[in-house]
């Protein structure tokens, strides 16, 4: 077996090696009996009978039309989801009904099918698969920009012509054959040195490279074009690897590796498929293994996870690490894959889990082929601590003796990584699953967001919502020269800790001479300390910042509570700071729902050459 990203390999040694579409098969048709087997299993009846319905509904449903004002909206006012909702609502329709059609009642067929040939038509009409927000032209269109949202059309595009070939008419489906060559295919092929994402080394490399390699493998018959495509690619992945420290992290944070890690799994799964097991992506490369032990490591209990950065806090995907564990011979990420299925896919949370836009053919063929059965998190030990030293991220948790869960994760790095946040220094805590001290994570997705220049004056990326001090009124600031650096970490005991120098991360305006910080966990005892040194070149101030979502209450000088669903914290102050104000930051989310924060902030009675912050939580 040959791993293409060891090294450029020439179209000639990838040419001998392919198979033609189909032989062997990596999708089955329609009719084959291992959909129905497949779908209707017993761990899985349950989700495929709510998706069922849903199709039922999505089969009625008009689709959303997208007009040209709607492409030309980003390029106006910087706003995405005017565009985007309907755009991936469309995606969401069709794929509801190709999944039906796999398992479909004898009286729904007929009508099932015409919606699907119907819809499956609408979005092969779309002048332009990107998104607005990735198109140069202000018409918002252009059918030859490959961005992320456009390979995975592409992607489903191929999809189907594999497993509805029986349904799709022959002059539909060369219709669809020859804009993949064209577009995707050739676009690749003649232009792929004019895509940025082909020179990145974040998600985007990725999940664009699957889109147009893994349609080109799955339906294109012209295997020289298929090879040389290939051959282009083993000089352009390898950057992809890059953007993982070296120990497997990944700085885009938990969700961004489901996504641009997951497609590259799904990449890796059809090329050693297409080519009877001759090329990989994964065979013999280290790293690989290290990227996908990230997942675990970083995922607390009831599906939480160390949402740094632009990261959600949803549950990792179940397919990609039921894929990457049984790939590799990962328990942990066939664990957590059992787990989060638990989570995700039981009766009680399908209903209002995939009413959602972002989901289609794609993501829910993938999660039935590789569907990991189900674990409960009581037969479960607790996932061993870890510091990912070149990531500088620090997770850890314990039992208190009430057998109360703790989960805690810390970070350094500096404050130009990927999907960055200015959050050298910045902790979460989880308690028996609940986020009590919180991130934000993504918010909701704006041109403005994304410009160097705008993009810390969002709450989100903003240090002021994170667990830090802000020192002299002044926030770390944005930057690969603002950084941190972890002094000492402890793992693997009752009594763990993490030591860091924040110093670097704050820019000369602070005044600060230094800035340390040391968490230390407790476990057994069921405290965590928090210990915040500052030192001025002249008398300064400090405004010490804890960060929830919950209730917050000051109840003295020295004592406050968050309080969340059966868990209530209790912060006692042991240093000359006292509990101040309580403030609220409002701001939009990723789906664009209105949500806010609580900002818990400690102040010093005066200014001061140096400042010592003290703080013990433990559960009341």
């Amino acid at each position: 077996m040959i791993n293409i990203l060891s090294g450029p390999i020439s179209k000639a040694d990838i040419l001998s090696l392919l198979r033609v579409p189909g032989d062997p098969a990596f999708l089955p048709s329609m009719e084959d009996d291992v959909w129905q087997q497949t779908l209707r299993h017993p761990e899985t009846g349950d989700l495929f009978s709510v998706l069922y319905d849903n199709a039922l509904e999505a089969a009625h449903e008009p689709m959303p039309q997208l007009t040209d004002a709607m492409y030309e909206e980003f390029h106006r006012s910087g706003i995405r989801h005017l565009f985007e909702a309907p755009y991936f609502d469309r995606r969401r329709q069709l794929g509801f009904c190709a999944l039906a059609l796999l398992s479909a009642d004898p009286g729904d067929r007929d009508f099932l099918t015409r919606a699907f040939l119907q819809k499956l038509e609408e979005v092969f009409n779309e002048v332009s698969w990107a998104l607005p927000a990735h198109v140069q032209d202000l018409s918002g269109k252009n059918p030859l920009t490959i961005d992320l949202f456009g390979a995975e059309t592409a992607y489903s595009m191929a999809e189907y012509l594999t497993v509805f070939r029986g349904l799709i008419p022959d002059e539909f489906a060369a219709l669809i054959l020859a804009r993949l060559k064209k577009d995707i295919f050739e676009n690749y092929r003649d232009n792929g040195h004019a895509f940025a994402w082909t020179t990145m080394t974040n998600n985007w490399n990725g999940v664009c490279h699957q889109g147009v390699l893994g349609s080109a493998l799955l339906v294109e018959e012209d295997l020289d074009l298929v090879a040389e495509m290939l051959s282009d690619a083993s000089e352009r992945l390898p950057l992809f690897l890059e953007g993982f420290t070296d120990d497997g992290g990944c700085t885009e944070g938990p969700g961004y590796w489901s996504y641009g890690f997951g497609w590259l799994c799904a990449l890796n799964e059809i090329l050693e498929i297409r080519s009877a097991g001759c090329l990989s992506l994964f065979e013999g490369n280290d790293k690989i293994r290290k990227i996908a032990e990230y997942a675990p490591a970083v995922s607390f209990s009831g599906g939480k996870v160390a949402n740094f950065a632009d990261g959600g806090n949803q549950p990792i995907s179940t397919w990609v690490l039921s894929y990457i564990g049984k790939r590799l011979d990962i328990a942990s990420c066939l664990l957590l894959a059992k787990e989060n299925a638990v989570l995700l896919y039981h009766k009680n949370f399908i209903a209002k889990k995939f009413g959602r836009p972002r989901s289609d053919f794609t993501q829910w063929q993938r999660i039935f082929r590789h569907f990991p059965g189900f674990t409960q998190k009581d037969d479960a030990p607790i996932t061993p601590d870890v510091y990912l030293p070149d990531l500088a991220v620090w997770v850890v948790r314990g039992q208190d003796e009430k057998g109360h869960l703790w989960e805690l994760a810390a970070k350094g790095g500096y404050n130009e990584e990927h999907h960055n946040h200015n959050d050298i220094g910045s902790f979460i805590l989880n308690l028996d699953g609940m986020p009590v001290i919180t991130e934000i994570g993504a918010p909701l997705y704006v041109k403005a967001f994304f410009k160097r220049e705008t993009r810390y004056e969002f709450l989100a990326a903003r240090s002021l919502a994170h667990s830090l001090p802000l020192i002299n009124k002044v926030e770390q600031s944005c930057g690969h020269e603002f950084t941190g650096k972890v002094l000492s970490v402890k793992i693997g005991a009752d009594t763990v800790f993490f030591e860091i120098d924040m110093t670097a991360a704050y820019p000369a305006s602070a005044g600060c001479r230094k800035v340390t910080r040391k968490i230390t966990l407790a476990k057994r005892a069921g405290i965590l300390t928090v210990e915040d040194e500052v030192e001025f070149a002249e008398a300064g101030e400090v405004e010490f910042g804890i960060i929830t979502d919950g209730t917050v209450e000051i109840e003295s000088n020295k004592v406050a509570t968050i309080s969340k669903p059966d868990v209530e914290l209790l912060i006692t102050l042991d240093s000359e700071a006292n509990w101040q104000r309580v403030e609220t930051h409002n701001y939009a989310n990723h789906q664009n729902e209105a949500a806010f924060i609580h900002r818990l902030v400690a102040i010093p009675p005066s200014k001061s050459s140096s400042v010592r912050f003290v703080a013990s939580l433990t559960r009341r």
